[in-house]
């Protein structure tokens, strides 16, 4: 008696594959932000971060964005994050957030059974050019007023004379 063929075509075409990046601090790019509902009925909007450098390069993280008043923080921190105005009211173009680089720490917790990859925080990426260059300038910015200080007390002697 033959054996029964257990062979099945499967397209795969246009299917990404989903790994999750290992906990801590990754470079990563906004590559897609969409506008959906909440489990609750309520506004969010939907982001998928990809982590575009170190071990975990490629593996993708999605974070929820509800549009509440008790989670705008959350919005309102990646929109900083990215360079875009997070003040007062503000038109939030979703075509200009993606594609935006910044740093994303990411930790799991348990949902439903599973780990499940989140983002705890979002920061404006700093290169390292650009962090060395702001430590001189926080120190040029104590040694200043300290000279300046000095040239008021030299120039007080001269008013008075």
């Amino acid at each position: 008696m033959a054996k029964a063929t257990r062979k099945r075509k499967v397209d795969f075409t246009g299917v990404e594959a989903f790994n999750k990046p290992a906990e801590g601090t990754h470079k990563a790019k906004l590559v897609k932000i969409e506008e959906t509902s909440s489990q609750g009925g309520n506004d969010m909007f939907k982001a998928t971060f990809e982590v575009v450098s170190g071990p975990s390069k490629g593996c993708k993280v999605i974070e929820n964005y509800p549009l509440v008043d008790t989670a705008l923080w959350k919005l309102k921190s990646l929109l900083q994050a990215i360079g875009l105005k997070a003040e007062g009211r503000v038109q939030v173009d979703l075509d200009k957030m993606e594609g935006k680089t910044l740093e994303i720490v990411v930790v799991y917790e348990e949902y439903q059974g599973q780990d499940r990859a989140r983002i705890s925080e979002t920061r404006k990426l700093v290169s390292k050019e650009e962090s060395d260059d702001e430590d001189d300038d926080e120190e040029d910015e104590v040694e200043e007023p300290e000279e300046d200080e000095e040239d008021e007390e030299e120039e007080k002697p001269k008013k008075k004379a």
